[in-house]
C-alpha cells in the first residue's frame, strides 16, 4: 500500500491529522502537512486561549503556509535537521520547523516521503534546553515507531504497515515542490 494509504488509515484512527491552511487565490498546494492531536491543538487554539496563544498560533500557520504553498526551504534557518546541521552526526531523520515570533516555536517531526511532513510535537524554544535536543528528537522516534503504524489488508492478509520516516536525504530534495516563479 502507498504512504498515503497509510496516512489515510491514521487519519481514520485519528493518530494523525490533515495540517489545513488557508491559500490564496492564486497560490497551489505544493507540498503536504499532517500532525498529531497536540500539534493540531497549537494551531487551533480555544477561542478563549490567551492572545500570546492565539498570536503564536497565527504566526506558526503564516509560517507553515510558505512550505505549504511551494517557498523554497532549503535552509536551516527555517528547517533544520537537528542531526546534520550543527552537530554532524549520523541523520535519523529527524527536522524542526523553525517559528519566528512571539514566542519563538519549533515544531518537530520527519518526512515520510519528498513534500510530506508529520509533524509530532512542539515546543516553545524558551522551553528547549542548550545543545543536542537528544531527548525531544527521542520523543519523535518513540512516537513514530509506536504509534505510525497501520492494519492493513494487502492480498487478503491483514499486513501492518510503518510510516517510513527519511534520513540521508538533503533538505533540498526532500521540500523539492517549489511554485515555478521561485
Amino acid at each position: 500500500m502507498s504512504i498515503q494509504g497509510i496516512i489515510d488509515r491514521l487519519v481514520t484512527a485519528k493518530i494523525l491529522y490533515e495540517v489545513k491552511i488557508k491559500l490564496d487565490d492564486d497560490e497551489g498546494e505544493y507540498r503536504k502537512i499532517y500532525a498529531t492531536k497536540a500539534v493540531i491543538d497549537f494551531l487551533e487554539p480555544a477561542v478563549r486561549a490567551k492572545r500570546k496563544v492565539r498570536n503564536g498560533a497565527i504566526d506558526a500557520k503564516r509560517f507553515l503556509k510558505s512550505f505549504v504553498n511551494g517557498t523554497p526551504f532549503d535552509d536551516p534557518e527555517r528547517l533544520k535537521n537537528l542531526d546534520t546541521d550543527d552537530l554532524k552526526q549520523h541523520d535519523q531523520g529527524i527536522y524542526a520547523f523553525r517559528i519566528k515570533g512571539h514566542p519563538q516555536r519549533r515544531v518537530f517531526g520527519g518526512f515520510c516521503e519528498d513534500n510530506l511532513f508529520i509533524a509530532t510535537h512542539q515546543y516553545d524554544r524558551g522551553d528547549l534546553p542548550d545543545g543536542e535536543w537528544n531527548e525531544e528528537k527521542d520523543d519523535v522516534k518513540k512516537l513514530w515507531s509506536g504509534s505510525f503504524k497501520a492494519l492493513l489488508i494487502e492480498n487478503g492478509k491483514s499486513v501492518a504497515r510503518q510510516l517510513p520516516r527519511i534520513s540521508n536525504r538533503s533538505r533540498k530534495d526532500l521540500t523539492s515542490n517549489v511554485r515555478p516563479d521561485q
